[in-house]
């Protein structure tokens, strides 16, 4: 008899294993993607700050308000060019995942 269940036809025996290893790759190529983005993410963070820092050291070598605004206009234009590259990388990365994550875990043998 058929196991209707599982589209499993005659002489094919359900592969509880077969399962527990696609559940397993889902999981895998989830925490990768997760990992993978809070990497670039922290990175991203990271540079960002050092840019703050580096904006404060030269704000404080500014010696009229021409040269400060000028200083502030830089680091805002910089941080809009950084936060729109970071913002499409990050979106490279999510659709790759997806890409990934979407493709069978589970190989039909009859293929």
């Amino acid at each position: 008899m058929a196991n209707v269940k599982n589209g499993k036809g005659p002489g094919q025996a359900y592969d509880p294993q077969q399962h527990l290893n696609a559940a397993f790759q889902m999981q895998k190529r989830f925490t990768d993607f997760q990992l993978e983005a809070m990497s670039e993410i922290l990175g991203f963070f990271g540079q960002r700050l050092q840019a703050q820092a580096d904006f404060w050291r030269g704000l404080s070598g500014c010696s009229d308000l021409g040269q400060a605004t000028e200083a502030q206009r830089q680091f805002w234009e910089r941080a809009s060019q950084d936060y729109t590259r970071e913002a499409q990388h990050l979106s490279d990365v999510a659709k790759r995942s997806m890409d990934t994550m979407t493709q069978p875990v589970i190989q039909d043998r009859a293929a």
